[in-house]
C-alpha cells in the first residue's frame, strides 16, 4: 500500500514526510485495518541489520517533540 509506506517513509524526520492520510469513508475500516497489520509486521531495530525497516529517530533533542504528534492530532480534530 503507498499510502502506508509514504508515511513510514523518513519516518517523520524529513520537511515533507506524510503525517496525514485522507481516506474514502467507504473504505476506511478496511484501510485502517490493513495500515495497521502493516505497522505490526513492521521490523524496528538497529539501523546497521539489514532486516531493520525503521531505525530510531535522529536523536534525544528529536523525541521529545515526537510524542506531541498523536495527541495534537486529536486535539485538531484527525
Amino acid at each position: 500500500m503507498f499510502a502506508h509506506a509514504a508515511v513510514m517513509n523518513n519516518h517523520g524526520q524529513n520537511c515533507c514526510a506524510g503525517s496525514r492520510t485522507y481516506v474514502q469513508e467507504s473504505i476506511y475500516e478496511e484501510f485502517v485495518a490493513r495500515c495497521k497489520a502493516m505497522a505490526e509486521m513492521r521490523i524496528v531495530g538497529d539501523p546497521y541489520d539489514g532486516m531493520t525497516q525503521q531505525g530510531p529517530q535522529v536523536g534525544i533533542f528529536t523525541e521529545p517533540g515526537s510524542g506531541k504528534t498523536v495527541p495534537n492530532s486529536c486535539i485538531e480534530g484527525f
